[in-house]
């Protein structure tokens, strides 16, 4: 993936939560196309997300005494369409859907062991609350994609990469928003993948802290994740999964 200077990290870091097209490294804990849950089987149009395919990751790190966690969400809805200079489409991210340290989320992230349930309910209500994300005000984050636009170099791995513009609204606050994503396609779907660092302050949300402010979790996190953009227009939401 492309290295965003400073002067870009701020587009940077809103689309990816916005978007979900995050991953670590070739793994994800997460169901392909056609393997998540009782989602009814349907014919997509081109672009449409994947939303029982997709997820997101977020790497909270510790300060002081804290802990570190590993956040996993979904994807509302959304629909992406790859190459386009103008209205290239939007994504929805349910904030709501948040969960703090699932054993699948630990182990895409790289974090060792478990969480005891009690605790794992104790960060997702902090995190879900008035203090940061404030899910009762701000369900959602919605990405705008203005462009989508193919680059000419290919990423690490070799696959073709995208430059995404357009705006992220987040938390009540609406910023531009720059990223990029390696694109590979499977069966019928398209797979996006990338990650970037999202701060939190710059979106009005405040970093929890206690024991005056002896534990806590940083301001800067990082998000991961995957998302599946339907390719063929005769697959569908309930379909055949690609295999990788």
């Amino acid at each position: 993936m492309r290295t965003v200077d400073r002067s870009t990290h701020l587009f940077c870091c809103g689309i990816l939560l916005a978007l979900g097209f995050l991953s670590i490294g070739q793994t994800s804990a997460q169901s392909m196309p056609g393997q998540g849950g009782p989602q009814a089987a349907r014919q997509v149009r081109p672009g449409e997300v994947h939303v029982n395919g997709s997820c997101v990751y977020i790497h909270v790190k510790a300060t002081g005494m804290g802990h570190e966690h590993a956040v996993a969400g979904k994807i509302r809805e959304g629909v992406i369409r790859l190459g386009a200079t103008q209205d290239a489409g939007y994504v929805v991210f349910d904030l709501a859907s948040l969960v703090a340290d699932p054993d699948f989320a630990r182990k895409v992230i790289g974090l060792p062991g478990t969480t005891d349930a009690s605790t794992r309910d104790k960060v997702t209500a902090n995190m879900l609350g008035p203090h940061v994300l404030d899910v009762r005000r701000f369900a959602t984050a919605t990405g705008t994609i203005h462009s989508a636009v193919l680059l000419p170099q290919k990423s690490s791995r070799g696959l073709p990469q995208y430059q995404f513009d357009g705006e992220l609204a987040l938390h009540g606050v609406t910023r531009r928003m720059r990223a990029v994503a390696e694109a590979e396609e499977q069966n019928g779907w398209i797979h996006l993948r990338g990650a970037c660092p999202l701060v939190q302050t710059e979106f009005g949300m405040k970093p929890y802290t206690a024991a005056l402010g002896m534990v806590g979790v940083a301001d800067r996190v990082e998000v991961y994740g995957d998302l599946w953009i339907a390719a063929d227009p005769q697959v569908s939401q309930g379909g055949a999964a690609p295999r990788r």
